[in-house]
Formats: C-alpha cells, structure tokens, sequence
C-alpha cells in the first residue's frame, strides 16, 4: 500500500497548504492601500507634530493617518507640509525635470532636422547628460546608456515624443519627394557644415 492510501496521511500535508492559502488570502486583504489618506488631514498633523501639540501615536489616530508615513514626513524638515504631501511613491527621477525638458526639445529639434534619433541614441544621451552632470543613477555603465525603464518612463512624461517604425515608401511619397520638398534638408546640410569647418 501506498502512503496516501492509508486513511488520513495525506490529509495533513493537504491542510497545511490550505491553512498556508488562506493566510496568504487574508494578508491580501489586509494589505492596506498605498497613499489613500487625506492630504489635508496629512497637513494637519504634521503641523501640529512640528508645533509640538501632540505626539506621532496620539496624532496619528486622531487624524486617522499611518503613523510611520506620518513620522516619516514629520522628518523632511526642509519641505513645507504642503510639499511633502505632494510627493510621489515610488523611485525618483535620474534626470530633474528640465534637463528631461531639454532631452526632448532636443529630440524634437533633430527630428525637424530630418536627423530622427532612435531609442538607442535617447538613451545613450540621456547617459551622457547623467554622467557630465554627475547625477547619482543607475544606468548601464558598460553598455554607456540608460535603460529601457527609464525610456518607457520618459516618453509616457513627454507624450509628443513618439516612437514610430519606419514604412516602405509608397507611390505618393515618392512623387511627394520633390527638388523643393528637400531643400531644407541640404541648405541645413550646407549650413552645418560650413559651421563645422570654420
């Protein structure tokens, strides 16, 4: 006879993978959500923290807000209570918000330029802004560009930067390329290369 076929051997083991589910079901539920307090009442307290009126425990259940999140932005004395309520979960940005501004004008520019840029080339730039600045990040150092995280990221901030593949040329675009359609192209070419050479 096998194990199993003995009256309640198995019957253990199968309880304690139910018992195990279950906790597991109940720590779920039980899980708070993230950031789901009132900003205002987050104001409050801390104000009233800083001012000294009450402790973090008593406060915390007065106004009915986490303790640790409540202590933990008592602690951020540079920021006002209104500033530290507005900040965002999650890890920071690598690059502060201008210089992301100035990566995509960048973009934008060279793409009326007729210089499109692929996603490698925005991340290796993004790299490079990071490393001259000596920005603290965690960008690829051996491959000398950031990663596709951060590009995801970049371009759901800048929605008017847009990846696009590339398409066969049809019959309209090639009688659309005309001597007047490309002379930008080659007075740019022009400019840009006397501007080199001086």
């Amino acid at each position: 006879m096998g194990r199993f076929d003995e009256p309640n051997m198995g019957l253990p083991i199968l309880g304690t993978v139910l018992r195990e589910l279950l906790f597991l079901c109940y720590i779920r539920l039980q899980m708070p959500q993230r950031k789901k307090w009132n900003p205002e009442r987050m104001k409050a307290a801390i104000k009233d923290i800083r001012n000294r009126e009450m402790g973090s425990y008593k406060t915390s259940r007065v106004f009915r807000l986490p303790q640790t999140t409540l202590e933990r932005y008592v602690k951020e004395r540079q920021k006002s209570s209104s500033e530290t309520v507005k900040t965002k979960l999650g890890m920071k940005q690598v690059l502060r918000c201008e210089a992301e501004n100035d990566l995509a004008e960048h973009c934008l520019l060279m793409e009326r330029k007729f210089f499109g840029l692929t996603m490698a080339d925005v991340m290796r730039l993004a790299y490079q802004r990071a490393v001259r600045n000596e920005i603290k990040n965690r960008f690829c150092k051996t491959d000398g560009k950031a990663g596709r995280k951060w590009l995801k990221n970049f371009l759901r901030r800048h929605p008017q930067i847009s990846v696009r593949t590339p398409e066969g040329l049809s019959l309209s675009r090639a009688k659309g390329f005309t001597p007047e359609s490309v002379a930008p192209f080659f007075f740019y070419l022009r400019t840009r290369n006397g501007h080199n050479s001086t």
